[in-house]
């Protein structure tokens, strides 16, 4: 099978204000820069599971300006331009818009992995499986490729993706159709989903073809995707720094799970259960 990560971009997504640890996390130094696990920070774990595979050029942090010294500091290796500067934080719907609007523009529509620079994954030979196999499927079906992974206790706090059947196999990780995502449900329903195998904890680990991420914006978010097209028209030119400031507050701030995943379709996308040994 023909290798289709060579060329995929990695928008890995660095915000936070540093309020969820706080005292320890603060807003100049949030909690995926610290050094919490081994004296190695979250983030920093991250790019190591990452560069395995992928190289450096290929890693695109989404992050505000404050938190571009903590990038450049543990991963130096990132070239600076890599880095897409929020100019203020709207949520993670704005954040995901903007790396699409702006990798879309870069590299004519190139598939993308979104992830999140403050979790733990202990199994990280699964993980690099896991985007291995994402990739192969977002290239032979065009469709959204959502990672899950198997609930441990009833989260109230996560969101959960309901799958149907399972559609394919490979290296012990099974491709299931996607029925629908419940966002963060009450304990009840909460204890209902880890009891039963149709359910896997959404962890926002997806792959898509930046267009069409861009084109569900249209359908499903369009107070958001109106001020994204002006900045990535305006992007690389000299007015990028305007417009973008100009219209990024113009986005609303909601999550990339209400704006845009929860009114995904069975047709839309397809789920890949993997083990990951993961931790928010």
């Amino acid at each position: 099978m023909p290798d289709t990560t060579k060329d995929l971009k990695i928008a890995l997504f660095c915000g936070g204000s540093g309020t969820r640890m706080w005292p320890m996390s603060r807003k100049h130094l949030p909690k995926q820069f610290q050094p919490l696990i081994e004296n190695e920070s979250t983030f920093e774990m991250m790019i190591k599971r990452l560069t395995k595979q992928f190289a450096f050029h290929n890693i695109f942090p989404v992050t505000t300006r404050e938190n571009v010294q903590w990038i450049v500091k543990l991963a130096p290796e990132i070239p600076l331009e890599n880095i897409i500067i929020e100019p203020e934080m709207r949520d993670t719907a704005a954040a995901v818009g903007l790396a699409a609007a702006v990798l879309s523009k870069k590299f004519k529509n190139p598939n993308v992995l979104a992830l999140w620079s403050d979790h733990v994954v202990r199994n990280e030979d699964q993980f690099i499986k896991a985007i291995e196999l994402a990739s192969q499927t977002v290239s032979q079906t065009g469709k959204f490729v959502e990672i899950g992974v198997r609930p441990t206790f009833p989260s109230t706090a996560l969101g959960y993706l309901k799958v149907g059947k399972m559609l394919k196999k490979v290296n012990g990780m099974a491709v299931f159709e996607f029925v629908s995502q419940i966002e963060k449900p009450d304990f009840a329903d909460a204890k209902k989903f880890i009891e039963s195998w149709e359910y896997l904890w959404h962890i926002g680990y997806s792959l898509w073809p930046a267009q069409k991420m861009f084109s569900m914006y249209e359908k499903y978010f369009k107070e958001g995707y109106t001020p994204l097209v002006k900045i990535q028209k305006a992007w690389g030119t000299p007015n990028q720094e305007k417009v973008l400031k100009e219209e990024y507050e113009k986005i609303p701030k909601t999550s990339i799970d209400f704006a845009v995943n929860s009114h995904l379709q069975t047709d839309d996308q397809v789920v890949i259960s993997a083990d990951l040994g993961w931790r928010d």
